[in-house]
């Protein structure tokens, strides 16, 4: 049970982020077409569930040392593996971006290098604990965060502080396809994650895991839909919505906010970082930190500069990287009696050793 607990807050954690809890994944994927949206979280569901199920599967009972093991088992090399390397790097100076942002319009009195300075030498801390310490600061804070968001949702739903949201847009086959790119997205930052997370669980446990946390996310995403859409185009347009409705709540929901806020970025700022650091191909002790340093000069960017422009390419590349996948492991959904064991994944230094023992 904690392991499936363990990997479903691990998961939820990589997936709310600065975007998500700050409401501007889902004013712009979701609610900007009404509430007819919500008739389509179903595929949203659906399209979470198969990711979640296909890198766990992928990661069960098997040791890739590093993104680039798993992405050369599919036969992603090269250009396009540094650019997954990139786009980790981009991720996290975002997420970082954000947190310092958001601790210095509370705290306007100190200077944003040393909230810097300090975000940076957590992060060295918690990666110095590997994937454990991930999982573990994921499974403390994750709760805590579904439970303030789902909190101001309701709230924020039930005491509107505008007119209900009157859509523009028409055309509702724009909502699959907005949706197809909003989990695309995610999944692309974190199916490193996922492939780690899959390790020495059952099939059953993938499969509990997989369910819940698309249900988790799926029910998430509704409930920041109403909230957005009942509170009006002064909350919805915003650059990030639920800060301008809990700064209009009024106390104590500014302050919840934050948390939530800080909890989200950080939860998923860990797990890029992670992503990050073991995307990097060279190896020396000194990787983690040089990859933090790089992250935290590329933050000094902008939140709002990096997430306007990394975003939508990030879930196009998505899509690709996901039906590369699909194809390669495609096994692990039309065999069912196959088990973990029997199936071989082939990385580069396995087919060094095959070839050897080939030649003895």
């Amino acid at each position: 049970m904690r392991k499936v607990l363990s990997s479903i807050f691990l998961i939820a954690g990589t997936i709310i982020g600065a975007g998500f809890a700050s409401g501007r994944e889902i004013s712009l994927f979701f609610a900007t077409f009404g509430l007819n949206s919500l008739y389509f979280l179903p595929i949203l569901f659906l399209i979470l569930f198969f990711c979640f199920y296909l890198f766990l599967r992928i990661g069960q009972n098997k040791n890739f040392l590093n993104v680039d093991e798993i992405n050369k088992s599919v036969g992603i090399k090269g250009f396009f593996s540094l650019i997954i390397s990139a786009i980790y790097v981009v991720f996290c100076a975002a997420m970082l971006s954000a947190a310092v942002e958001l601790l210095k319009s509370n705290f306007p009195s100190v200077h944003k290098f040393l909230f810097l300075i300090i975000l940076a030498v957590i992060c060295l801390f918690v990666l110095l604990f590997g994937f454990k310490g991930v999982k573990n600061i994921n499974f403390i804070l994750i709760p805590a965060l579904i439970c303030l968001i789902t909190f101001i949702c309701i709230y924020g739903a039930r005491n509107p502080v505008g007119g209900v949201f009157i859509s523009s847009t028409r055309n509702s086959l724009l909502i699959p396809a907005s949706m197809i790119i909003y989990a695309a997205g995610n999944i692309m930052l974190s199916y490193f994650i996922l492939v780690e997370a899959g390790r020495e669980m059952s099939k059953k446990q993938i499969l509990v895991s997989s369910l819940i946390s698309a249900f988790i996310i799926s029910l998430l995403v509704a409930l920041a839909i109403i909230c957005l859409v009942k509170n009006g185009n002064a909350i919805l347009e915003t650059s990030m919505p639920f800060i301008t409705l809990c700064l209009r709540l009024g106390e104590p929901f500014n302050v919840l906010f934050v948390i939530a806020l800080l909890i989200g970025i950080l939860t998923s700022l860990f797990s890029g970082l992670y992503s990050a650091c073991y995307s990097l191909k060279f190896y020396s002790p000194g990787k983690k930190v040089l990859c933090i340093l790089t992250v935290t000069v590329l933050s000094l960017i902008g939140f709002k500069a990096i997430v306007d422009y990394s975003y939508p390419v990030i879930g196009a590349i998505g899509v690709f990287l996901i039906i590369k996948f699909f194809v390669s492991y495609r096994e692990l959904f039309f065999k069912p009696g196959l088990k973990p064991r029997d199936y071989k994944i082939h990385t580069t230094r396995q087919n060094t050793q095959d070839d050897r023992a080939g030649h003895n």
